[in-house]
């Protein structure tokens, strides 16, 4: 093997270091030695240079350096479609939350590797580009490219398909360089700019790997960046959760027999937010709007709330104001601009005989036609201190005698769907089981 052929082959191998520890911490980093060696030896990189491996062998055993060269002329492209045939199987077992990841970290050393894949003359152009630039081209490699994208492993389910645009930008620009080699070699005419045509080629692909390692590091950081958004907001989504939970816990206290109403209400209308395949932006603000749906009843005597029998016109018109109260509370929470709307309406019917406002249909927000529903159940299924809690038939009879008049149909319909399922009646308040 001639020495500027043994200096392609280092140019390739030097990358392997850095494959390494970028699939182990990205990948497998539970696998120990002997099983993660197993794991690499099937990666498309490591298919990748058995392939140039076997044209190594080829060198050796075809004696016609001309027949040879005719044959290697397309090394770079059957490597390409080889290692490409092991992708499918490489990001199936990596176990990674996203398989587009690891075929981004496939493209994008594959690409480096090709980069280098010329052959030069001579003896100090071998050594500088084929040794001593892959080398620190490895190193750079290992921090612009595997440092970053294990800062982002717990984020992988953001890398879009999107993402992969630039190495496979990247990696068609280099078979077009494979295209104008080919074609120099092939053409006498063309032969004769040979080494221009090299020169060319290096530098080209010199840009290519610095567009790659830039639009990695544009890729990551902004990975980063939604990812850190995406933490900031779930802490601040958990905080307004928990501050929710206090509120409830304090509505609740009010009344003993109404104890857990607005969790069951809360948990109800999520159930049923699901089961209708409402937008996920409904089903997101569901559960704690309707946590605080009572929340005007901070403002009612508690010898009205607890009231044994039945309320005169003047202590229910009291009662019927806690859902203009619990707006006028609620309304005030800039970060939750939504969280009045279950306090407001959710005691409006389909057919506009409710009350605040008599609002009718549509003109109910959606969130508070779910609400309504789920707050009915719940009355129904409690023990109030007026009467027992009712039978699992009556309350099936009262949800579908109020579709369309009382409730959104659709949220009655679903709600009907879950009280069909619950055959042992479990969908109640625990304490009455």
């Amino acid at each position: 093997m001639e020495f500027n052929q043994l200096c392609f082959f280092i140019s390739q191998l030097v990358f392997i270091p850095a494959y390494l520890m970028t699939t182990k911490r990205l990948f497998r980093p539970e696998l120990r030695t002997a099983g993660f060696v197993s794991f690499f030896l099937i990666s498309p990189f490591c298919v990748y240079f058995y392939s140039i491996l076997f044209y190594g062998i080829l060198s050796v055993f075809i004696p016609s350096n001309e027949i040879f060269e005719d044959i290697t002329a397309y090394a770079d492209i059957f490597a390409l479609f080889v290692s490409f045939a092991f992708a499918w199987i490489y990001s199936r077992t990596a176990r990674c939350s996203n398989t587009k990841v690891p075929f981004f970290v496939y493209i994008s050393f594959y690409m480096i590797g090709m980069v280098f894949s010329l052959v030069y003359n001579g003896t100090v152009a071998p050594i500088i580009l084929s040794i001593i630039i892959p080398i620190i081209t490895s190193l750079l490699t290992f921090k612009y490219i595997t440092i970053p994208l294990d800062g982002i492993s717990n984020s992988f389910e953001q890398f879009h398909s999107s993402m992969l645009l630039m190495p496979v930008i990247a990696e068609i620009m280099l078979v077009f360089r494979f295209v104008i080699n080919i074609a120099s070699m092939q053409n006498e005419a063309l032969l004769k700019y040979d080494n221009a045509l090299l020169i060319y080629c290096t530098l080209f692909g010199y840009i290519v790997l610095i567009f790659l390692f830039i639009s990695t590091g544009m890729i990551t950081k902004d990975i980063m960046q939604i990812s850190q958004i995406t933490e900031d907001k779930n802490h601040i989504n958990q905080f307004s959760i928990d501050m929710l939970e206090a509120l409830t816990g304090t509505i609740d206290a009010k009344d003993k027999y109404t104890n857990g109403h607005s969790h069951r209400v809360s948990e109800y209308s999520v159930m049923l937010a699901k089961r209708m395949d409402v937008s996920k932006d409904i089903q997101e603000n569901i559960e704690r709007v309707a946590l605080l749906h009572d929340i005007g009843k901070i403002a009612i005597p508690d010898a009205i709330i607890s009231k044994p029998g039945r309320l005169t016109d003047e202590e229910y018109d009291i009662i019927k104001s806690h859902t203009t109260s619990g707006s006028d509370i609620l309304s005030g929470i800039r970060e939750m601009p939504d969280l009045y709307i279950g306090a407001l309406y959710h005691h409006e019917r389909w057919d506009g005989n409710g009350y605040p406002n008599g609002v009718a249909g549509e003109d109910i927000p959606m969130i508070a036609r779910i609400i309504s529903v789920a707050d009915a159940y719940d009355a129904m299924t409690s023990h109030r201190s007026y009467r027992t809690a009712l039978s699992r038939e009556q309350v099936r009879q009262e949800i579908k005698n109020g579709i369309g008049t009382q409730f959104y149909p659709a949220a009655a319909k679903a709600m009907l769907e879950l009280i069909d399922e619950d055959t042992d009646y479990m969908l109640r308040p625990h304490e009455i089981i």
